[in-house]
């Protein structure tokens, strides 16, 4: 085992032995999501079944379109919409031009947009100092041109414990985003010892930009959506004494027909009535 393996699991072990103490804390806002060029009427399809969200998010790239359909509709539904911007090149910025478009695209709405502005990806991130820069420069374009637009610089849980390192200049965004997609065993320590970790790091409000419990993974096809229902209660009773901003379901279904040869799992919650119902309850206790 990898040093930093050995010393991430005695982290972990540490968080668990030792939790947080539980305070009365307000609950996150709720949202939902899906990843690609999602349309508003998927997620408001799997919102009929899994119950009321505030935030719907989505995923484009800068050789998409602006998706002013999907900012619009939520606008008008009082959805605030949440989006995640990545590079449409792996390791390669948009230009400063192409995101200026993007940023006064958003300036065109009077309601507020959460954007999840180039999250940590070893891919985009082979130097910290380039990718501060370039982070930091697009993060200006979006304050200069869009002020309705909330900046999130998120991060996956697998990689806090190095990917910190990474961090912009934290005035400039305004939450601290994590992403965790898991198995029904590890979702809890692991979603425990991030905001642990980070928690120590930054006053920021933070927040689950995406969350995913797999009940299926194309690696062991093993189904375990009995072991989803049950981690569910768990993970959002610990999700709501954390004081975070807003909490994002990934309803997605990524092991349906993967490319040949890729490991995927799948998230999603609607598809399933088991996995409904115990969403719905985990978020309302």
């Amino acid at each position: 085992m990898k040093p930093l393996c050995i010393l991430l699991t005695l982290l972990m072990a540490i968080c668990l032995l030792f939790p947080p103490t539980v305070q009365a804390a307000a609950a996150p806002a709720y949202g939902l999501g899906q990843t690609g060029g999602v349309s508003f009427a998927q997620l408001s399809q799997a919102e009929h079944i899994l119950g009321n969200h505030t935030i719907f998010s989505s995923s484009f790239t800068d050789a998409d379109p602006f998706p002013f359909s999907f900012v619009r509709q939520c606008l008008w539904a009082d959805k605030t919409p949440l989006l995640t911007l990545r590079p449409s090149f792996d390791g390669q910025f948009p230009s400063a031009a192409r995101l200026r478009s993007f940023a006064q695209s958003a300036a065109s709405f009077s309601g507020a947009i959460y954007l999840n502005l180039f999250p940590y990806d070893p891919m985009l991130c082979q130097n910290p100092l380039i990718y501060q820069a370039n982070w930091s420069e697009a993060a200006a374009i979006f304050r200069q041109y869009a002020p309705n637009v909330r900046l999130i610089w998120s991060l996956p849980a697998d990689d806090a414990a190095y990917a910190f390192s990474f961090c912009p200049p934290q005035n400039r965004f305004d939450f601290l985003g994590i992403s965790c997609f898991s198995t029904p065993e590890e979702a809890l320590p692991r979603l425990t010892f991030t905001l642990r970790l980070l928690s120590a790091q930054t006053s920021l409000p933070i927040a689950i930009t995406g969350l995913g419990i797999s009940s299926f993974d194309t690696s062991t096809h093993r189904y375990c959506q009995d072991a989803v229902a049950l981690a569910l209660p768990n993970v959002y009773h610990a999700l709501r004494s954390q004081s975070l901003a807003f909490v994002v379901y990934q309803d997605q279904q990524n092991a349906l027909a993967p490319p040949p040869g890729v490991q995927a799992a799948t998230y999603a919650l609607s598809q399933d009535t088991l996995l409904a119902n115990a969403y719905r309850a985990a978020r309302s206790h």
